[in-house]
């Protein structure tokens, strides 16, 4: 909220004293610094709430998307180490099918 009342009031009293230094050139300039300006402002809101999405859903994490890919990598991963355990179980069996470490 502070910093959005910070930019309002520098937004109109900005131009008060472009204007002396610069003329009409003050226009655009104020102009470019405001876009610039308001721009940093709803980056940051944004980053504040990065699930927040708008009622058309436009923008936001896409969380489903993140969600499948982890889900995917984790299986991938267990199923890599699920191969692995399996032939080192093997390699440890005698051909008889027993285990090694048997006593």
């Amino acid at each position: 909220r502070h910093t959005s009342r910070f930019l309002a009031v520098f937004t109109l009293t900005l131009p008060l004293f472009l204007v002396q230094e610069i003329g009409f050139m003050a226009v655009p300039a104020v102009a470019c610094v405001v876009w610039c300006l308001f721009g940093v402002q709803e980056i940051g809101l944004m980053i504040e709430n990065p699930f927040a999405t708008t009622r058309e859903g436009n923008w936001g994490l896409p969380l489903k998307t993140f969600c499948k890919t982890v889900r995917h990598d984790v299986w991938e991963v267990l199923d890599s180490v699920g191969h692995a355990w399996g032939s080192a179980e093997e390699s440890m069996m005698d051909p008889h099918g027993d285990h090694s470490s048997a006593h």
